[in-house]
């Protein structure tokens, strides 16, 4: 229900479940198929919006009076980074404009700004994503809230891709996909909204920055690339050595590996991959208590060809607990 009455949105998906088009349907005392007898009802003219993907993120939309194409900060991130407007003028003429966002710790959008840094937009959330204000100086289009959550106007939910968020409450109203394999709260969003972001709406992670200044309890640290830079911060167990590493060349370390074969190319270099994977991995991912710190080397350093290192974290104690090629 809207105020002053009612509207019906019509929502369509692709075979893999992404968003491709909403459209608002007309109401009436009565909903009639279309004359066409396909079974449609009639649709607002000008109110139909197509989305366009890239994989998981939100490449286009294309509205009636043009469209708007996002470019992202990183191909592995959902944070945006400028907007591309095309449209037509009253002379039929193409026009473009690229619009920059501005966005926290988390890739929340705090203003939008023109090429020459003009301010157009900006605007203040609530502790889990909701939009308590905001100040459009320029008609700007702004849609995104939390990363990869696409803010419906007409329902006030969030399209999380999967799944459908509620910022009024910070959680999902649909289940987890996979139920209680997920956990005991079906709904849960993640712990708190201030580090952890969950692009696809099925799994909460924690943004790299905002996880290695965590790792090490320095949560002043704005983007922590460097908390991790050096090694005596962190503490390595046997394991990596007793399972992964060859003892045919490092002789008298005990080795369970069955095979005897490393499964790094070097294994001289093993820590120092160890820390680049640290400082400046590609992916982190939550798992219970532990990070995952993954990393694409783009050249090998796996005896089987691998390119990328996992490294798995503890960050209360500060302890690598086991790495390897993959």
């Amino acid at each position: 229900w809207r105020e002053g009455g009612k509207e019906i949105w019509r929502y369509e998906y692709d075979a893999l479940d992404r968003r491709i088009a909403k459209e608002q349907v007309e109401v009436g005392e009565e909903h009639r198929p279309a004359a066409d007898g396909k079974g449609r009802l009639k649709t607002v003219p000008g109110n139909r919006i197509e989305f366009v993907w890239d994989g998981s993120h939100l490449l286009q939309e294309i509205h009636p009076h043009g469209s708007y194409t996002y470019v992202y900060t990183d191909q592995d991130s959902y944070e945006p980074l400028a907007q591309i407007c095309e449209w037509e003028d009253e002379a039929g003429e193409t026009r473009r404009q690229v619009n920059y966002f501005h966005c926290d710790q988390i890739g929340l959008p705090r203003e939008m700004t023109d090429g020459e840094g003009r301010l157009l937009w900006f605007g203040n959330y609530g502790g889990w994503g909701k939009l308590t204000e905001e100040t459009n100086i320029a008609n700007a289009h702004q849609p995104f809230r939390l990363q990869n959550q696409y803010c419906d106007g007409e329902t006030g939910l969030h399209y999380n891709f999967f799944r459908y968020y509620d910022p009024h409450s910070g959680r999902f109203v649909t289940q987890d996909p996979i139920g209680l394999w997920g956990g005991e709260n079906l709904y849960i969003f993640s712990p708190n909204s201030q580090m952890w972001i969950d692009p696809l709406g099925l799994s909460p992670i924690i943004p790299i920055g905002m996880a290695i200044a965590a790792a090490l309890g320095r949560f002043g640290i704005k983007f922590g690339t460097k908390a991790l830079s050096k090694a005596k911060n962190i503490r390595r167990t046997k394991h990596v050595n007793n399972r992964h590493i060859d003892r045919t060349k490092y002789p008298g370390r005990c080795s369970t590996n069955p095979n005897g074969k490393s499964k790094f190319k070097k294994p001289s270099m093993r820590t120092k991959l160890e820390d680049a994977t640290l400082t400046n991995p590609d992916k982190i991912i939550q798992q219970g208590n532990r990070l995952r710190f993954e990393k694409d080397f783009g050249r090998e350093i796996g005896t089987n060809g691998e390119t990328k290192l996992r490294v798995i974290l503890d960050p209360i104690k500060k302890k690598i607990i086991t790495s390897f090629p993959e």
